[in-house]
């Protein structure tokens, strides 16, 4: 596991907590319970399955250790094979026969829980590879998500951000394109930093977005378009770092962030 790797999946992590993190969450149990009842693409690791009790735990590493507490600790026995013996082949079997419609990482937590397998015995993905080589996977249909409405009565809990093209100007002789970049509050409507810039590169979102946070405070939650600049890395490392919940507009949905747009015409 490569520390890109790492970083990527204390992304994940933290997309699945900063609901709680941030106060969206009215009753955390309910919330655990119905991210539980999802599987996830998880970077690295593939399709997975969490527990309630696995995320909350996330939740305390965060708390405790920031951003940096989520991710993966490097594991002690890296360069060493690990092979399933025919006796751990015969466990995991039994149970998916006992369980033929519990997901991977579910049987592999129960494994673990009843102490039927050691994690220094046999990894999630060692099971996960031997299951799918024997057909035993189980696949179960994506429930999809309501769409909501942001509105919020809190100043600094969402704030929305939107670019648009500006004036061209000449400069030395040639003509130059300008892009107006802008946060706004969700509560008070506020224009928390807005500015024309030469560039519409990542480094154009995070000089805006620094004097916004600068000038207004750090906002609990950042909703922006799906454009390529707001999806980069960088943004989402800086937001989890921060404390922030990155959220994007859903594909083809301009009506999300239309008074946004507005408010900077």
């Amino acid at each position: 596991m490569t520390d890109n790797d790492r970083e990527q999946i204390a992304l994940f992590r933290f997309s699945l907590i900063s609901p709680i993190l941030n106060r969206q969450v009215k009753k955390q149990n309910e919330y655990l319970a119905k991210v539980a009842a999802k599987k996830h693409n998880v970077p690295y690791y593939g399709v997975r399955e969490y527990s309630p009790k696995t995320i909350s735990m996330w939740v305390r590493a965060y708390r405790k250790g920031g951003f940096e507490g989520l991710k993966p600790k490097p594991r002690n026995d890296k360069g060493k094979s690990r092979v399933l013996t025919p006796e751990l082949k015969e466990v995991i079997l039994e149970a998916r026969e006992d369980h033929p419609d519990r997901s991977v990482s579910l049987l592999y937590d129960q494994l673990i829980t009843e102490k039927k397998m050691l994690p220094s015995q046999a990894s999630y993905s060692t099971v996960y590879r031997f299951l799918k080589k024997k057909n035993l996977l189980v696949n179960s249909p994506r429930k999809e998500e309501n769409r909501r409405r942001f509105a919020y009565d809190q100043v600094n809990m969402l704030w929305q951000g939107d670019e648009m093209y500006g004036p061209y100007l000449n400069l030395d002789g040639k003509k130059v394109k300008t892009f107006l970049f802008a946060f706004i509050d969700d509560c008070s409507r506020v224009i928390t930093y807005a500015k024309f810039l030469t560039t519409e590169k990542f480094s154009a979102v995070q000089q805006v977005l620094s004097e916004a946070i600068l000038r207004r405070g750090i906002p609990k939650l950042l909703y922006v378009d799906n454009g390529k600049v707001y999806r980069s890395d960088n943004l989402h490392f800086a937001c989890a770092s921060l404390g922030i919940t990155l959220i994007h507009t859903k594909p083809y949905s301009p009506a999300d962030k239309g008074y946004a747009k507005c408010m900077i015409m």
